[in-house]
């Protein structure tokens, strides 16, 4: 999209045509946010200032999403073919973006603390585009470099770029971490942090940093949205009283492995979308009355039996040649080779022994080979043989499962 921008001369009227494309969109949104003026009102207007933070914000973003990638020292070229006034305000020149103008501007919104600004920003934009629930969750970004700091200079680093628990797959690599808060589509947060920071620490401080704030804005009726790094009896507590919030329960908990094996999916109530049925019960953990749903889905449970019938005859296998290899290992005693095999039935997981049977047996000392001679005297030992079974139990708890 063009839009011819009239100059007046004496003699004449002569018009020019500057090139807006799509950036009158982004320009608009922008004014609804009130994004300019929400950032002067945080870092402050110097009136010695030809342009404001706030309209060097907007112009950053106009570039960002022009898809140019110009650097900070190009930005008035790159505005010199935009009709600035009308994108960003009146009586504003493309030459005043400079890259001192643009340097000031990140070094003022930087001490302002960029992930309050932010969320100050998406408050405004809020009525417009937000929901109810506040869905909060990080990845991982991995980095190749060495990323090694002097001691002493921490103080000048917000985050610390190191080795920890990688979501990409990549534990060779270090790696920052990234949060985020999404309210629907919008982004109401964000937050880098060190890349060995952990999901059930950071969940609950940032609900008690920034979940005031959250609720002071949008209201009390929000409700925040984990996953089950979040489910520990210190979160509970310390989040339950002041905020309403939703999380998958770890089935590393007692109390959760017993309510899914002991959920019948005859007994459970059909829902609304064809397939799934639920049952519903009241808990209390950590001191905090709460409800946990369990969901049976017939589609996921007739892909997961087809997995499960493949594991089951995987260790069939696996169980077959582990016993026959067994049965030809020497035992000095009947108890010791008892207890190797019920170590080795310890490591199956849908079967177990069945029809023990210990053979002793007896040979020449010192591995001696041939028949041992008339009064000679012989080393006993023992072996093992055994059978197998499914365990019915195992492979039906895990079925519920």
């Amino acid at each position: 999209m063009s839009r011819l921008i009239p100059t007046m001369r004496a003699d004449s009227a002569e018009y020019s045509s500057k090139n807006m494309d799509h950036l009158g969109i982004v320009a608009m949104v922008c004014r609804e946010i009130d994004l300019a003026g929400e950032i002067d009102r945080i870092v402050g207007v110097d009136p010695r200032q030809k342009v404001t933070c706030g309209e060097a914000v907007v112009a950053i973003v106009l570039n960002a999403l022009g898809f140019v990638d110009r650097p900070l020292y190009l930005f008035p070229e790159f505005l010199a073919t935009k009709p600035v006034e009308l994108l960003i305000g009146e009586g504003l020149k493309a030459e005043w973006f400079n890259d001192d103008v643009l340097g000031r501007t990140l070094e003022k919104l930087y001490r302002a603390g960029p992930e309050g600004t932010f969320m100050r920003i998406a408050a405004n934009a809020y009525d417009e585009y937000g929901g109810r629930f506040f869905h909060n969750d990080t990845t991982t970004i991995s980095l190749q470099g060495e990323y090694k700091h002097e001691e002493g200079d921490l103080d000048a680093v917000p985050i610390k770029i190191t080795q920890g628990f990688s979501k990409d797959h990549r534990p060779d690599l270090k790696q920052f971490v990234i949060s985020l808060v999404m309210s629907d589509d919008l982004p109401v947060f964000i937050q880098a942090l060190s890349g060995n920071a952990s999901d059930k620490n950071h969940f609950r401080e940032i609900v008690k940093e920034y979940g005031a704030s959250l609720r002071e804005k949008w209201g009390e009726d929000k409700i925040w949205v984990w996953d089950s790094a979040v489910y520990s009896e210190r979160n509970v507590k310390e989040i339950s009283p002041c905020y309403k919030w939703i999380t998958r329960v770890p089935e590393t908990l007692s109390e959760a492995k017993e309510l899914i094996e002991n959920s019948d999916k005859e007994k459970m109530r059909s829902t609304a979308l064809n397939g799934y049925r639920l049952v519903s019960t009241e808990v209390e953990y950590g001191g905090v009355k709460q409800r946990w749903i369990v969901v049976f889905s017939e589609k996921a449970f007739t892909r997961e039996e087809k997995t499960l019938e493949k594991k089951i005859e995987k260790e069939k296998e696996k169980a077959e040649k582990e016993l026959w290899h067994f049965f030809n290992q020497d035992f000095h005693s009947a108890e010791d080779g008892l207890k190797a095999l019920r170590r080795m039935e310890k490591a199956w997981k849908y079967h177990k022994l069945k029809g023990m049977e210990v053979v002793e047996k007896r040979k020449r000392k010192g591995g001696k080979r041939g028949r041992p001679k008339n009064g000679e005297d012989l080393e006993r030992f023992f072996r093992i043989k055994a059978g197998f079974e499914e365990d019915e139990g195992a492979i039906k708890r895990e079925m519920l499962r």
